[in-house]
Formats: C-alpha cells, structure tokens, sequence
C-alpha cells in the first residue's frame, strides 16, 4: 500500500520518498469537511448544469436535468468531495437538499490507515 495524505485542497496524493508526513494536512475523515446546503447545491449544478433556483427546500426530483445518471455522478462527486462512504438506500430516500445534507452529515468516513 502506497502512504498518502490529504492535500491541502483535499484530494488524496501520494506521499513522496523522504517527505516530511509531519508538514502534511491530516487525512480527513467523515464530514469533518464542512457539508452545508450552498456546497451540495454547488455540487448538484455541477452535475445537471441548470440555472434553476435551486435551494435547500428544493425537492430534488424537480431539479431540471435530474435523472438516474445525475444521482449516481452527483453520489461519486459527494463521496469524494466530502470523503465519505454514502449509504445508496439513504440517499434515495432524500427528497430535499436540506435530506441530502442531513444524509452526508450521518455517513461514515473513511476509516482506511493514514499509512
């Protein structure tokens, strides 16, 4: 197994030979990035690219541009923006934004070693 880290941006890098580890952001887990309404709706218009008002009320199958292939792209993007494992029966239940958020807020983190 490769050692990696967090970068500063979040995005898992690999660990070069003789870096520092200690200079590193810690990896992060669960939700301890910041899930709120304005980065979900940031996440869902980068999927379906509507100009729709779109709010943490909004229910989600009224979003223009939804359909099965938004869900599963717009579930991976979550999962790696917010580094979590989402429970797909869950997250099907969400009728909301505001659903979706509370949804991200309970998912398990990675629990997977550092190094």
């Amino acid at each position: 197994m490769v050692p990696s880290r967090l970068s500063s941006k979040g995005y898992q890098r690999k660990v070069e030979p003789g870096e520092d580890i200690r200079n590193l952001p810690p990896k992060r887990l669960g939700v301890s990035v910041d899930v709120t309404i304005d980065r979900v709706i940031k996440a869902i218009r980068s999927v379906v690219e509507t100009g729709q008002e779109i709010n943490g009320h909004s229910l989600i199958r009224e979003v223009a541009g939804w359909d099965s292939m938004a869900m599963v792209n717009t579930v991976l993007l979550f999962e790696e923006e917010f580094q979590v494992e989402i429970d797909i029966p869950q997250i099907l239940e969400a009728e909301s934004i505001s659903d979706i958020v509370s949804v991200l807020k309970q998912c398990p983190g990675s629990q997977d070693p550092v190094w």
